[in-house]
């Protein structure tokens, strides 16, 4: 599975998360709204889900970090399903539900998986026909039950998913089981559904280490014409409120590391090691040559 990182924040109500940092291709953002939604949207299709959280004291808590490396993916379903929009987390498959059902009932009548294989057709006889023509065979009881499961089993239908529950019930009248009761034969997750929900969990941590402690995030940011790859920390915490001269929605500040590298020198900017700035448009600027570098997302 691919490796996502942080790669642009508010540190409280968005975090955008990319394979590839340069690129717009294969990522993803986790959104946070007051109500307690959360939205994942970007390459991979979106996803909405809500818990019943929490406000401590007048004060709202973000449901961050959910769902974490320990969560079920069935508990993860249940949230998603229950956000009251239609969205698409299961499939039906009949080849999977008609190999579940006969594995399960061949097993529970104690039938060998071969003998049903070779059973004959008995599909112009009614079940009482077949039933008689079993004991002038001078076969005992559980044989015939055996055999009339055999046929229930063949004539069952697996076109359509209501087509299968409707003889699941007529067998459960003939055998008094209660097979129709079970109503996920042949559902599974579909991939998408999977491969976001995998996603989430690999980069809950993230989200987490950004909010508890947001003095300690890393980025790799590059000046034009300056050094590259070079990784910088945020000299100040997070403040949404707050708005840079040059920048109507606000400016987080970052300053570079001390390296020992030389930094390079190029025709197309300074060169200089110097402060950068994620502008509100998500680029970044150098605070010397004022030149701006960086996609904008």
């Amino acid at each position: 599975m691919k490796q996502f990182k942080l790669h642009n924040t508010d540190g409280k109500t968005f975090f955008d998360f990319r394979s590839n940092p340069e690129s717009r291709c294969e990522g993803f953002t986790v959104s946070y709204l007051d109500d307690g939604t959360v939205v994942m949207s970007g390459d991979y299709g979106c996803l909405c889900w809500k818990r019943n959280y929490h406000h401590e004291k007048g004060d709202f808590q973000r449901d961050y970090g959910f769902p974490n490396d320990t969560t079920n993916i069935g508990y993860f379903e249940e949230k998603v399903q229950q956000f009251g929009i239609k969205q698409v987390v299961k499939e039906w498959d009949y080849e999977q539900a008609k190999a579940e059902i006969e594995v399960e009932i061949l097993k529970r009548y104690n039938i060998d998986n071969n003998d049903y294989e070779c059973f004959a057709d008995w599909k112009y006889y009614s079940l009482k026909e077949i039933r008689n023509k079993c004991i002038d065979e001078g076969m005992d009881e559980e044989d015939i039950t055996k055999e009339r499961v055999k046929y229930l089993l063949k004539e069952m239908r697996f076109d359509t998913k209501d087509g299968m529950y409707d003889d699941l019930q007529q067998f459960d009248s003939e055998m008094g089981s209660d097979y129709s009761c079970e109503c996920n034969y042949g559902e599974g997750y579909v991939h998408q559904f999977e491969f976001m929900f995998k996603c989430l969990q690999s980069v809950s941590q993230q989200i987490l280490d950004v909010v508890n402690n947001p003095q300690e995030i890393t980025s790799r940011t590059e000046c034009v014409g300056g050094a590259s790859d070079e990784s910088t920390i945020l000299s100040e915490k997070f403040n949404p409120t707050s708005v840079d001269a040059q920048s109507e929605q606000g400016s987080l500040h970052l300053e570079k590391r001390p390296s020992t590298k030389p930094a390079p020198v190029s025709d197309e900017g300074c060169g200089k090691r110097n402060t950068l700035r994620i502008c509100g448009r998500g680029g970044f600027v150098c605070s010397s040559c004022q030149k701006q570098k960086g996609e904008v997302l």
